[in-house]
């Protein structure tokens, strides 16, 4: 089981290289070469999963569409930020929104589905959504895909929150456009210093 740091550190990795390949892309792309854009892709795999013979997943190939570079919230007293938390467990959003409250970010809703954080949003502005990753109807990831598919959401800052911390399943999140991904047991001050660092 990875330590927190080690978690966090891997994100950052796989962003890292996601970015890269992605600013890549972008550079080449007058040439159409669709198998660079694949040869590119491959060569950010992490360590020993390339070429792997265990089976592992190919990373995901990277699309121009469903890319997103990272964004940050505008700095702001934190009471005046609007979160939503989404997830189909009560005392999961009961934890993770008394975990906000307590950190200062007041003005923080919770809906159980991904139909509901649609239907909010489409009413209220938010800075940033929490949303888990494995939910009936509408999964995390499906309503991330969702979310950076519609113009207006493009900037919303989008905090993954799941149990799910493998390699696939981050690098999946980061090519849907996702900012950060935070691994269940939610810690608290981990939570307090990805706010800040994408606040600043």
């Amino acid at each position: 089981m990875l330590s927190e740091n080690e978690k966090s550190i891997l994100y950052k990795a796989i962003a890292t290289n996601m970015q890269n390949a992605q600013e890549a892309v972008n550079a080449n792309k007058g040439a159409g070469d669709a198998t660079q854009e694949k040869e590119i892709a491959a060569e950010t795999q992490p360590g020993p999963e390339r070429g792997s013979e265990q089976g592992s997943k190919p990373l995901p190939e990277i699309s121009k569409k469903s890319f997103a570079k990272p964004t940050r919230m505008k700095k702001k007293p934190k009471s005046n930020y609007q979160f939503l938390v989404i997830d189909d467990q009560g005392l999961m959003r009961a934890i993770l929104k008394k975990m906000l409250i307590d950190l200062g970010y007041e003005k923080t809703d919770a809906v159980e589905s991904a139909s509901s954080a649609l239907s909010h949003m489409e009413r209220k502005y938010y800075d940033a959504v929490f949303c888990d990753w494995e939910m009936p109807n509408m999964s995390g990831i499906e309503l991330l895909k969702e979310v950076r598919s519609i113009e207006k959401y493009k900037n919303l800052v989008f905090f993954m929150v799941t149990g799910l911390d493998n390699t696939e399943n981050i690098k999946e999140a980061i090519v849907a456009g996702v900012n950060d991904y935070i691994v269940k047991p939610i810690n608290g001050a981990l939570l307090a210093n990805k706010l800040d660092s994408i606040s600043k």
